[in-house]
């Protein structure tokens, strides 16, 4: 699997905005799964402490660590670098934890990060730590693209919010200069770099100073510990802050779910994707890595112009919907997108109550359209009127009913498309019904819009390949459904094929089928039914 290197390596940071939510052990085990793909790889403890990125690879403490670089000779950085049991994979150990180790300077690890980009590997992998030191915020700035680690407690979001924010305003520093941005640190804190960016419009040189700033590293998000569908949401309420206030769109998008083989492996001191490769974390990393290697196209909507004010976005935009979302898809982006907004809400962190009071009355006005029909056949007639969109792209005017399979929003790559080039993360659907049904009675209003079918053609029972067509109409992947459902995705894939001898046991297989049928919103009694069916008499074929 190996191929000609890049003449530059990629830098990615994971980075916390407060510590204990896994930065080191996501560094170590991403890097061992690039590794397993054939890249080089090189994996690098930036953290600030105590170093600990050797005992997630299997490695003692080196002789060979970053310490020699504050040394009035220091060796190149190739000099530093060790080898271990893993191909492919080299340890850059950060500074020993001694008390005869001189202070180490805040720009120190952002100086090794940009040097590493010359090392001879595809991937630098870099445990910067966590907080919002400069050391943290500078070792950042140097990275292609910055992971932030983060888990769902409301605290733990508004400091990842916090440090995001930290790292954005050093791009403006860089951009413009530290006496200019100076200038622009109230309005930034107020109502962030998507105003500052609408404040440069008349000043050409400089808005594509910071454009070319805001640009020049990609940030992604792990949610790490995720126990419930609920904490999943939090991925949604991220990104629509940093979309909303700072003008970033968060991709990639990984939830990785609370798993007791991290602390078994910790407590045995061995290393997670060795010693329990196929647990739901090392899974999900092991997705990662794939995507890393090769990301995928992102669908594309026209959207208009991803710098663009707020209050210049149309209302599919704003609530990151495809324009030929259904009423329960409408209902769902709703809930999920103004709640990070209101009052409490992780986006005080980052922006005035003022400003996100604004944004929040845009959202409620968006939904107030989309819901109800004759108010969205109309609105969307007004975008095709505008050159915005086209008839072809929306439900409502589709024959002026609603025409195809739902659409829905949490499929494609872990997210939907709401512009050109930008795509907003989602979560996994719900177990529980949405607060207000779609056509629920609202200001005296009622929507009438049918629902597209979601079950099978009449007469055609549940089979393995039915569910999978109905799946991949809502555009989620196996993987999806397995994080959902917890349902192993080679059990998933054995249903959807209709391999019956590698099926469990009836008892087991009917739940499994139950959970994937709530997924997909259709009635588990009768995919049970149906498919147990076809199985039982396969069975008692059997010898």
């Amino acid at each position: 699997m190996s191929r000609p290197r890049e003449e530059k390596a990629r830098v990615i940071a994971l980075a916390g905005g407060k510590g204990g939510v896994g930065t080191t052990l996501l560094s170590a085990n991403l890097a061992i799964h690039l590794a397993r793909q054939g890249r080089e790889v090189v994996l690098l403890d930036a953290a600030t402490g105590g170093p600990a990125a050797h005992a997630h690879v299997g490695l003692p403490f080196p002789e060979a660590h970053l310490g020699r670089r504050i040394e009035k000779n220091p060796p190149g950085l190739a000099e530093l670098l060790v080898t271990g049991g893993i191909p492919s994979l080299k340890l850059l150990a950060g500074l020993p934890d001694r008390p005869s180790m001189p202070p180490r300077p805040d720009g120190l690890m952002g100086a090794v990060l940009r040097e590493t980009a010359g090392l001879s590997c595809d991937f630098v992998v870099a445990d910067v730590g966590s907080g919002r030191s400069a050391a943290v915020r500078q070792a950042c700035l140097a990275a292609d693209l910055v992971l932030l680690v983060s888990t769902p407690e409301p605290e733990s979001l508004r400091a990842t919010l916090r440090l995001q924010a930290g790292i954005l305003f050093g791009a403006l520093q860089e951009a413009l200069g530290a006496e200019r941005a100076s200038g622009l640190e109230r309005r930034f804190a107020a109502r962030g770099l998507r105003s500052i960016l609408e404040s440069l419009k008349e000043d050409e040189e400089g808005y594509r100073e910071v454009v070319s700033a805001a640009r020049a590293r990609g940030f992604g998000l792990l949610l790490n510990q995720v126990r419930t569908s609920a904490d999943v949401q939090a991925a949604t309420r991220l990104g629509a802050v940093l979309s909303m206030v700072q003008a970033i769109v968060v991709d990639p998008v990984h939830t990785l779910e609370y798993d007791l083989s991290v602390l078994q492996a910790a407590g045995e001191q061995r290393v997670l994707s060795q010693r329990y490769p196929n647990a739901p974390v090392s899974r999900s990393l092991e997705r990662l890595a794939y995507g890393l290697i090769s990301p995928p196209s992102p669908p594309r909507f026209r959207g208009g112009d991803r710098y663009a004010p707020v209050s210049t976005w149309h209302h599919y935009r704003l609530l990151a919907l495809d324009p030929k979302a259904t009423p329960r898809e409408v209902q769902r982006h709703y809930e999920w997108i103004r709640a990070p907004f209101q009052a409490g809400g992780e986006a005080e962190a980052v922006a005035s109550r003022e400003h996100l009071d604004g944004i929040l009355a845009r959202v409620e006005a968006a939904y107030r359209t989309l819901i109800f029909l004759e108010n969205r056949r109309e609105y969307d007639r007004q975008l095709v009127a505008s050159g915005i969109l086209e008839a072809s792209d929306l439900r409502m005017l589709e024959g002026d009913e609603a025409q195809g399979p739902a659409v829905d929003p949490e499929g494609g790559q872990e997210g939907t498309a709401v512009e050109d080039g930008e795509t907003a993360p989602q979560p996994a659907a719900s177990k529980d019904p949405p607060a207000t049904e779609p056509g629920a009675e609202a200001d005296g209003a009622r929507s009438q819009e049918p629902l597209a079918p979601s079950g099978p053609a009449p007469g055609r029972p549940y089979s393995g390949a039915v569910l999978r067509d109905l799946r991949q109409r809502r555009r989620l992947d196996r993987e999806r459904i397995a994080e959902i459902t917890k349902i192993r995705v080679h059990q998933i894939e054995a249903i959807e094929d209709d391999r019956y001898p590698d099926l469990p046991v009836p008892v087991f297989l009917r739940g499994f089928l139950k959970a994937y049928a709530r997924c997909l919103e259709l009635d588990p009694e009768e995919v049970a039914g149906d498919y147990l069916s076809s199985y039982e008499s396969w069975r008692s074929m059997q010898p």
